[in-house]
């Protein structure tokens, strides 16, 4: 496939029980974000794409969302995205896409290439010598919206944002959070923030904006992580376990902690204390810009290689 040629693409989403289902819309978690971000940016850069999902049939920038029961083949490649399609049709390459913990590479041979959300998942995902060399998957992270990348500095509040994927959250992630001693910070301003699905795209987003910190104490499966990105952009002081693949989305940016999940009780009620004691976050100069993160044009570029390669 030359590197010009427009391609019929179709990304073929696993399914999801009924509490778990989404719109092309908002709210979104981070894996339903890929989705409509990787097939607006795959139209944007020139390709007809139709995303498989258990949803109605729509139409939303220029992208077909069409229900699972109705694919029936047609496409040049399908990202196949944590599960493999119906069947094998030839004439049509297959890309398998994850994001899961413990997916292994041995279960996925009938496809044509391997994408991996992060280096961790990569690794995890393992590689495999065949006759025609070794294969393993690409990485290819998540990115971030033009809306992400462009907050205008402005003043913190105290606010400590908890959250995983952009909208995941409620008692799972607020049962963690209680054991790791969070009323050790009773009697300061903070407040705490966990978000729980009921929020749009854009309340989030403003919540990032206003969040003096950004915790994750890692104990859940995270293979990237988005709303670490997010929380970057929007200059939030991340305070985190390195677990799994946290680390590697959050890099070594100045400012940002690392905590083993051992020392979460014991100092990451004084660490908030310390930054609310700064008086940093009233400071107009208290957010940092997104420069240097990556777009979701940029990733689905990279993607767009991959797709081309098969």
């Amino acid at each position: 496939m030359t590197k010009t040629q427009t391609m019929k693409l179709a990304l073929y989403t696993e399914p999801l029980p009924p509490s778990f289902r989404w719109v092309p819309t908002n709210p979104w978690r981070g894996t339903e974000e890929f989705y409509v971000q990787t097939a607006t940016n795959l139209v944007a850069l020139g390709h007809s794409v139709t995303v498989f999902y258990d949803g109605a049939d729509t139409q939303l920038d220029g992208v077909d969302y069409v229900s699972r029961s109705r694919y029936r083949g047609g496409f040049d490649v399908v990202l196949c995205c944590n599960t493999p399609p119906p069947a094998l049709l030839p004439g049509t390459k297959h890309v398998y896409w994850t994001n899961l913990y413990k997916d292994t590479i041995e279960r996925h041979l009938w496809a044509d290439a391997f994408v991996a959300i992060s280096a961790f998942a990569s690794d995890q995902f393992g590689v495999i010598d065949s006759d025609a060399g070794r294969r393993q998957a690409a990485v290819v992270p998540h990115g971030l919206a033009p809306e992400d990348l462009q907050i205008l500095p402005g003043p913190k509040e105290p606010i400590a944002l908890y959250s995983s994927s952009m909208d995941r959250g409620g008692h799972m992630l607020k049962a963690l959070w209680d054991s790791f001693g969070v009323k050790d910070l009773q009697g300061t301003p903070i407040r705490l923030v966990c978000t729980e699905g009921k929020l749009s795209n854009a309340e989030v987003r403003d919540l990032y904006r206003r969040s003096l910190l950004w915790l994750h104490p890692g104990l859940g499966v995270e293979l990237f992580c988005i709303s670490a990105l997010k929380a970057k952009a929007a200059g939030c002081l991340c305070l985190y376990s390195p677990v799994m693949a946290l680390g590697e989305t959050i890099g070594q940016q100045s400012g940002h902690v690392a905590l083993g999940s051992l020392f979460w009780k014991r100092r990451a009620a004084g660490l908030v204390r310390e930054a609310l004691e700064s008086g940093k976050y009233k400071s107009e100069e208290a957010q940092i810009s997104g420069v240097g993160l990556p777009s979701w044009l940029t990733v689905t570029t990279k993607l767009e290689s991959v797709l081309k390669s098969v």
